[in-house]
């Protein structure tokens, strides 16, 4: 059967973007369009296709399908295109439903989810299924080093994906596995307090296939809330039994930190479930180069080195400068940190605070918060964020020119310069290593 055309609404995403190179090599037909269109890159993931660099409704003339994000419901509800599909009654799907609905029908899914570290851990997963020859179609929201891409196309039943809580948008896998890393508050502009993150996590259980394993990490504390959380619902008692904790794995990574090691015992336990030998597992996990804008070097500056890294959470934040301090115990460390979201700096306001001020680092300087899918109501800033920090070694500069400006005028430099947030903070690394 033909394959139907599908239009891909804001296609430079990166969830976006893989999504439509995994339809494309499903066989339907793709085009897209995004105000921010990045040609070059989609064209490597796509190869040549129609892309255009505006919304307009000419671009459903032959569409089936018209694919979102699911922020334009909230953020731009008239928007040319989403009104053309309604006028025609062509269906409109966000990317995950898309995925769920058409691209892991007859695949064996393994989703991994959690607050902190899915999208490496579904890295390590991806490229372990592939090491051990088992071709599997991967799709996660952050580049794979080793791939230079954030999906992979495979010819076989297994499909690894990452799993998002935000928007409930895993709540369209259907998993036969899954992996979970950990469990925080997180997303307040969606869930109004922990209770209803527990509760999106056990609707996602309640929707995996039968039979299912779950895999997760015992020692973590948001796990252990969630397990107690489970336990106390009748129905969800049964599934307890289906729960595996893997052994702390002993691997020389190249990724850096604990945690790393955390989540590689997550892809280890999981690979050997799928009849993966000890030795092919080992040697993938070891060979994995990480995902990008993970503690990531992206280059230096005469002798000072340059890391981008996606931590937009207090505990990662606190966990990569730990981290960060442990492998540069005598070096100078700058972190450049851009808050993500008015509503996450607002609801984790104090935790915030203790993770800067209580940072193992020389200097923070703050940029402005980058607001994401939300609007400026004048309520929380980076002003007072720092204000309330109170300690001369943190610092707020402004937006990302200012910072840029600001680091290229200083003449002390430091030795190690973390650029943080899930904003548009690489792009600091970006201006700074192309004035070098």
């Amino acid at each position: 059967m033909k394959k139907a055309k599908v239009h891909f609404m804001g296609i430079s995403g990166s969830g976006f973007s893989g999504a439509a190179a995994l339809a494309k090599a499903e066989g339907f037909e793709i085009s897209g369009c995004d105000i921010n269109l990045d040609r070059k890159e989609s064209e490597s993931n796509l190869g040549k296709i129609k892309l255009f660099t505006s919304h307009h409704p000419k671009h459903l003339r032959r569409a089936d399908f018209l694919v979102i994000s699911p922020a334009v419901n909230a953020l731009d509800p008239q928007n040319s295109e989403v009104q053309e599909a309604k006028k025609r009654k062509i269906p409109i799907l966000t990317w995950q439903e898309f995925i769920g609905k058409f691209l892991l029908n007859g695949k064996s899914v393994i989703a991994t989810c959690g607050t902190h570290g899915k999208s490496t851990t579904c890295g390590m997963l991806g490229f372990v299924l592939e090491q051990a020859g088992l071709d599997p179609w991967v799709l996660l929201g952050a580049k794979v080093l080793n791939w230079g891409k954030n999906f992979r196309i495979g010819k076989s039943k297994y499909f690894v994906i990452e799993a998002d809580e935000y928007n409930n948008n895993f709540l369209n896998y259907h998993p036969d596995i899954i992996v979970m890393t950990n469990i925080d508050w997180d997303h307040p502009d969606f869930f109004t307090d922990e209770s209803q993150t527990y509760q999106s996590f056990t609707k996602f259980i309640q929707g995996a296939r039968r039979p299912f394993a779950l895999f997760v990490l015992p020692e973590e504390i948001g796990v252990k809330f969630f397990l107690s959380f489970l336990a106390g619902q009748d129905e969800m008692r049964k599934f307890l039994k289906l729960i595996k904790y893997p052994e702390i794995q002993k691997l020389s990574l190249q990724v850096p930190g604990e945690f790393n090691i955390l989540n590689a015992s997550l892809a280890y336990v999981v690979a050997k479930s799928l009849g993966i030998k000890d030795k092919i597992i080992r040697k993938a996990l070891e060979d994995f180069k990480g995902v990008a804008r993970r503690f990531e070097l992206v280059g230096k500056i005469g002798k000072m080195q340059i890391f981008d890294d996606y931590a937009h959470h207090p505990q990662e934040i606190k966990a990569t400068l730990a981290m960060a301090k442990d492998i540069f115990p005598k070096r100078k460390i700058w972190v450049c940190f851009q808050p993500h979201t008015f509503s996450r700096t607002k609801a984790l306001f104090s935790e915030f605070v203790q993770a800067l001020k209580n940072a193992p680092v020389d200097r923070i300087f703050l940029l402005d918060i980058f607001a994401a899918r939300e609007r400026d109501e004048g309520i929380i800033s980076s002003q007072k964020l720092v204000e309330t920090v109170g300690i001369p070694k943190v610092q707020y500069i402004g937006s990302l020119l200012e910072t840029f400006g600001f680091l290229r005028n200083k003449k002390d430099k430091p030795d190690i310069l973390i650029n943080m947030g899930a904003g548009d903070i690489f792009k600091l690394s970006q201006m700074l290593l192309a004035k070098s």
